[in-house]
């Protein structure tokens, strides 16, 4: 499977789908293809698991960008949407009518400069793969349409994106998306999913991942740019990943810290202009650093693993249960909820503190926000609360702030950006 296209071999460049039903083998297909990715030199990677890269650990390190899921994946998306303008007028302005291996390289070519009948001499920019596993929860989050724009526009900014998810129905992602996803690895499913997974050109021939199940961990079909057609509907299995490759995975990881692309400025500003400190790029530690390793996660009944009978808090353990409740006291009577604690600012303070929010906010990367993240601000400052919707509303006229698609939460627009 390639993903950049060849001008020469008239293959276009491609997205991916990756489809398959619970213990189908999604994990070690996905494994085979990202340990390939990251074995170039020309490519970066930004990489989204809402499961806390269960089964991506050792090569986490090796990524330009991790994000778990929630605020940050949003971020990252947001992220992929900025770059793709920015990209596209890199490459147009360098020549390139697609990104081919040569725009990963610096630009010693007169033929592919910005300066006129002379070589400019600009970082080259690699390859960027977007990567979006388990993606049925972002799209829940963001909405079935999430990834369209992305989809649609993001190949001519040699950008590829990748989504796995076990079913790739109307009623997870939208059918734009679907549409605009041309390569799939099918894997087993439920044979009423099979055509959300494949075309039917290719159930016609005879593909029938249905049939597997989750009983084949591994086999596949796969349909990609590149690929004799007349092979599409020919099954294929990918390599099982054991415990016994986690070093060997660890060690890619680290060659790829020290050798592999490093994020363009073009790449690195706009992604920058929309996450803040929450982009810092792949880091590139010393040789002697340890890459991340596996944890393994023992799974157990909670009721054997604490002996059997009621779970108690420790700090319960003493309290008897049959005792009489005491006597009242002088202020049990006084109310605790509904009560203003903390300093109200005056509205010069108002907005100094605001922006102070803000920059703490972006300086711990935290780029999504929503009124509770500012109440817990404000009952670490001893200040009052009833100040900061007002403020909310002053940020987003002003470009501080920027609306999501989930009510009630903001993206914070880094400085520089906003003004």
């Amino acid at each position: 499977m390639w993903l950049p296209g060849d001008p020469d071999a008239e293959r276009n460049s491609t997205h991916v789908l990756v489809a398959g039903g619970t213990g189908s083998g999604k994990g070690d297909a996905a494994l085979n293809l990202l340990t390939e990715v990251l074995s170039r030199r020309d490519v970066i990677v930004w990489f989204s698991d809402p499961k806390a890269f269960q089964d991506f650990a050792p090569l986490r390190p090796g990524l330009d960008w991790a994000a778990e899921g929630g605020t940050d994946t949003e971020v990252m998306v947001e992220a992929v949407k900025a770059v793709i303008p920015a990209r596209t007028r890199w490459l147009g302005a360098h020549g390139y009518r697609q990104w081919v291996p040569a725009a990963a390289q610096q630009q010693n070519d007169p033929a592919h400069s910005c300066q006129s009948a002379r070589a400019c001499g600009c970082a080259g920019m690699p390859f960027l793969v977007a990567w979006f596993e388990e993606a049925a929860n972002t799209l829940r989050a963001l909405g079935d349409d999430a990834f369209t724009g992305i989809a649609q526009e993001a190949r001519s900014a040699g950008i590829s994106l990748i989504v796995s998810l076990q079913r790739p129905s109307y009623d997870q992602m939208s059918t734009s998306t679907r549409a605009s996803l041309p390569s799939v690895i099918a894997l087993g499913c439920d044979p009423r999913d099979e055509g959300f997974c494949l075309p039917d050109t290719v159930l016609d021939a005879g593909a029938h991942p249905g049939a597997w199940g989750n009983r084949r961990p591994g086999y596949c079909y796969t349909v990609s740019p590149g690929i004799p057609e007349d092979r599409y509907p020919s099954p294929g299995r990918t390599r099982r990943f054991t415990l016994r490759a986690v070093p060997v995975m660890q060690q890619l990881a680290t060659w790829a810290q020290h050798n592999g692309a490093h994020a363009d400025p073009i790449t690195a500003g706009a992604a920058a202009g929309v996450a803040g400190q929450a982009y810092a790029g792949r880091s590139s530690d010393s040789p002697t650093a340890q890459p991340a390793a596996l944890r393994a996660v023992q799974e157990g009944d909670d009721m054997t693993e604490y002996g059997g009978g009621l779970l108690v808090d420790l700090e319960d353990a003493g309290i008897d249960a049959d005792a009489e409740l005491p006597e009242a006291e002088d202020g049990d009577d006084a109310p605790i909820f509904g009560q203003e604690t903390g300093r109200k600012p005056s509205p010069e303070e108002a907005r100094r503190f605001f922006a102070e929010a803000l920059a703490d906010f972006e300086a711990a990367g935290q780029m999504v926000v929503g009124p509770k993240d500012f109440m817990d601000w404000c009952d670490r400052h001893n200040l009052s609360r009833p100040w900061v919707s007002e403020r909310l509303k002053e940020a987003a006229m002003d470009g501080r702030l920027e609306a999501t698609n989930t009510t009630g939460r903001w993206r914070i627009v880094p400085v520089l950006t906003a003004a």
